[in-house]
């Protein structure tokens, strides 16, 4: 049959169906059916591929501490840092993402890296850091709370393992066990992390944030004020 000469239009769901109901005097019988096909012998119009709907853009964390979290603004409030006595690499902020092209990533893990300070990290407290992270070739990554200089005390982080062309979330949760810092940074270190070489590869960063969820609860002081209630079975009125 051609579906134009029967008055219809080209239909990509279409349903195919027999009907074994009431036809005038049907008789009561056993019908079986089996190798069944539909096969398309020529003509008509190729359906079109459904479009992809567009990403919504994600949607920033409530309380997130991180300035130009979504790159909006390029790289305002962030630091990139290559050694160029070591490394080499090209960063550019587009599309919501900081891209670093890394033809060589160095010796040291923070050879090439991607930095905020100005953060305020309080003793007792519990934060969570989360970020999107994907690289065109398998390698790993570093990511640290620490403080911004001196020694770079390391407050929290770990190594991580990317998957080539897999997008992955980050996300570290810590308490801040040091004394309060007023200029703490996040670092995602992109050099040489651990004892492999680091292939020549392409990482994207997006979305990072980092937010306060909840106080320690031994952040709370105890000044000695305690009271005993207990109640009858009197019904109060």
């Amino acid at each position: 049959f051609v579906p134009s000469e029967l008055g219809m239009n080209t239909d990509n769901k279409m349903n195919f169906q027999f009907s074994l109901g009431e036809f005038g005097n049907t008789p009561v019988s056993v019908v079986e059916i089996k190798n069944v096909s539909l096969v398309k012998i020529s003509g008509g119009e190729e359906p079109k591929p459904e479009e992809p709907k567009p990403e919504e853009p994600a949607k920033e964390p409530e309380g997130n501490m991180i300035k130009n979290w979504n790159f909006a603004n390029g790289s305002e409030n962030w630091e990139k840092s290559v050694d160029s006595e070591n490394a080499e690499a090209t960063v550019k902020f587009e599309n919501g993402k900081a891209i670093f092209e890394i033809s060589k990533a160095g010796t040291l893990n923070y050879h090439v890296q991607l930095n905020q300070s100005g953060l305020t990290l309080e003793k007792g407290s519990k934060y969570k850091l989360v970020y999107k992270v994907k690289s065109d070739k398998a390698r790993k990554i570093e990511v640290a709370m620490q403080k911004n200089g001196g020694d770079y005390a390391w407050y929290a982080g770990d190594k991580y393992d990317l998957e080539s062309g897999v997008e992955k979330t980050i996300e570290v949760e810590f308490t801040m066990n040091n004394e309060t810092d007023t200029d703490a940074r996040v670092s995602i270190s992109m050099g040489k992390v651990g004892e492999v070489e680091a292939p020549a590869s392409t990482i994207e960063i997006s979305n990072v944030s980092l937010s306060n969820k909840v106080t320690a609860i031994n952040d709370y002081a105890f000044y000695g004020c305690s009271a005993i209630v207990q109640f009858n079975s009197t019904t109060l009125g």
